[in-house]
């Protein structure tokens, strides 16, 4: 290994070479693979390195994707509890010791209780929004809030798709 501005052999030098240069460690491996005849396992190990690199991208390409607009009535019944039901279902924005999206999303969403918003327990109750997002459709969460637009409460009263606010 490098040690005191000397190597002690070749191999090491290349070692230290690409350590230095910031090459990952998996090249190493596949060098050291090399050296041994190792081709075929070479060969297969870059195969799955590349189908991983490629499923990552596939998924954050349909996370990307996933961004749509949701408009209806967003609900804050009690403390911590947050969903938006739309004309679709009902997306859980955050529940009281559960889950919750980023902290970005509550900076978006702000304080509803400055515009038309309806108490419905002490200061706890609902708005009308449109929320630009991405969301799990099979846990029916919001990841990820990238706008929000209070509207004003007449919109959704008047939304023959939305539930009824009683």
């Amino acid at each position: 290994m490098w040690a005191g501005g000397t190597a002690s052999s070749g191999d090491d030098d290349q070692e230290r070479a690409l350590t230095e240069c910031g090459v990952h460690t998996q090249v190493l491996l596949w060098i050291e693979l090399l050296k041994l005849g190792g081709y075929l396992e070479m060969i297969k190990h870059c195969l799955q390195t590349i189908m991983a690199v490629s499923l990552f991208t596939a998924t954050l390409i349909n996370v990307a994707e996933a961004s749509e607009k949701r408009c209806g009535w967003l609900e804050n019944p009690t403390p911590g509890n947050w969903w938006l039901t739309d004309a679709d279902d009902t997306w859980i924005i955050a529940a009281q010791g559960g889950y919750s999206v980023d902290d970005d999303a509550w900076d978006k969403i702000g304080d509803v209780t400055e515009k038309e918003f309806v108490e419905t327990n002490g200061s706890y109750g609902y708005a009308c929004a449109c929320l630009s997002v991405t969301v799990d459709k099979q846990d029916k969460r919001i990841l990820k809030v990238h706008s929000f637009k209070q509207l004003p409460l007449k919109k959704c009263k008047d939304d023959r798709s939305l539930p009824k606010q009683e």
